[in-house]
């Protein structure tokens, strides 16, 4: 499984490198002003956690979940902790 990435450019680029210009004013004068964007490079996996709720409400209140559906979860939840696990 591929991670997903949170920030690309217009045209799927992943080179967002984040730099300042120094010569521009920010809204209402504030600075400094920054184009690009560093969290490109950064694996992002906070959704994980906001799925896992909306699999637990969904089992809970709407229908259980199915084994399949289950094994297919568990798959992604051992990835994340792959990734947790070589972040250290």
């Amino acid at each position: 499984m591929d991670p997903c990435r949170s920030c690309t450019a217009i045209d799927g680029r992943l080179d967002l490198a984040e730099r300042e210009l120094p010569d521009l004013e920010g809204y209402r004068g504030s600075a400094p002003v920054r184009v690009g964007n560093d969290a490109a490079r950064q694996l992002q996996l906070d959704i994980y956690g906001e799925l896992m709720d909306s699999v637990y409400l969904y089992d809970k209140w709407a229908q259980p979940i199915s084994s399949d559906q289950w094994e297919a979860i568990r798959v992604r939840t051992d990835w994340v902790l792959r990734q947790l696990g070589s972040a250290r």
